[in-house]
């Protein structure tokens, strides 16, 4: 996926959200109906994304008050979890104010079913939830700094050491052997050193390699060691599955490892993946309903120990309002 098809995928996202709340904000007049048909003819992709949202609520029957039902207008699936209480925490400030009730059916499942990778945690040897770090060290003495949300495999044999990082983000501080190889495989790709530290992220379908120490060798899996990139202090790579390595770039090594020390940075970053980033460290969900071409990119250096503070300052860079739906639900506009 290219970027150009990624930062379409999440105006799309962004679009189909903010439609989603308003259609059911209460009852949409005939302009807003002609309105959202306009925008279905659009693009195919516009309604397919739409009915995604309309579906996970739909899911949430089980979630849902006793005697709550769930009503359908045209084609658009409205939720409703009851009457509003008269009481300012029940009820979000926008358009009209809609039931917090299905809000917090939905944080609750986005909680259990978002972010858990049940599968990859139990093809692990050692994995850490949200916010949660660990230090791990191997027989040989190095050693592994696992990161929020995050999961590994450790593979020793007598001929090489070899690290599966499946999820997340480790830093790793290699002992030194010559004669046995240390590899981190992941998303298709090897990064092999013999003696130095770095760190290796994957978000989504891309992985970044960024060395604080020594040099690596960044190669697809499938070819040899030899023909990999070479990454020294200082730099860093990205790359995707079956691909070759991006072009070297500069890093700061202390920003590489700034989350040992309890700290999230952000550089140059649009506001969406800097949410992104801060939300791997944060329980619960957070909606952006804006969309990124109004908005600025942000620098921060943002608390692990109160991430909410942080996106309360990244909201406040961009002039928008945070609104909490208990402490798993957080919507920025």
């Amino acid at each position: 996926m290219t970027r150009s098809t990624a930062q379409m995928d999440t105006r799309i996202d962004d679009e189909a959200q903010d439609w989603f709340l308003r259609l059911t904000s209460g009852n949409p007049d005939e302009v807003d109906l002609q309105a959202f048909t306009a925008w279905c003819d659009e693009d195919p992709r516009h309604l397919a994304v739409y009915r995604e949202i309309a579906t996970l609520w739909g899911d949430l029957e089980a979630l849902r008050p006793k005697g709550a039902e769930v009503p359908v207008v045209d084609t658009i699936v409205r939720p409703d979890f009851g009457q509003p209480r008269r009481r300012r925490s029940w009820s979000l400030l926008g358009r009209g104010g809609f039931v917090v009730g299905g809000l917090i059916a939905a944080s609750l499942l986005l909680l259990f079913t978002g972010t858990t990778g049940l599968v990859q945690r139990l093809q692990s040897d050692y994995a850490t939830g949200t916010g949660q770090q660990q230090t791990v060290t191997l027989s040989d003495g190095s050693r592994v700094y696992l990161n929020t949300d995050s999961a590994v495999a450790i593979d020793y044999s007598d001929a090489v050491r070899q690290v599966r990082l499946l999820r997340g983000e480790a830093l790793f501080e290699v002992q030194k052997n010559p004669a046995r190889p240390f590899d981190v495989l992941a998303l298709g790709g090897r990064v092999t050193a013999v003696g130095t530290a770095f760190a290796v992220k994957t978000v989504g379908e891309v992985a970044r390699v960024a060395v604080t120490e020594g040099v690596v060798r960044v190669a697809p899996a499938s070819q040899d060691r030899a023909a990999g990139t070479l990454v020294t202090i200082g730099q860093s790579v990205t790359y995707r599955s079956g691909e070759a390595p991006s072009d070297v770039l500069g890093l700061d090594p202390a920003d590489a490892s700034a989350w040992q020390r309890g700290q999230i940075v952000i550089r140059n970053q649009s506001l969406t993946d800097a949410l992104a980033e801060v939300g791997r460290y944060h329980p619960g969900k957070i909606i952006l309903m804006a969309g990124d071409k109004k908005l600025q990119p942000v620098t921060a250096r943002i608390s692990m120990k109160d991430t909410a503070a942080g996106i309360d300052t990244l909201a406040a860079t961009q002039g928008l309002s945070v609104m909490r739906v208990t402490d798993y639900l957080t919507v920025l506009r």
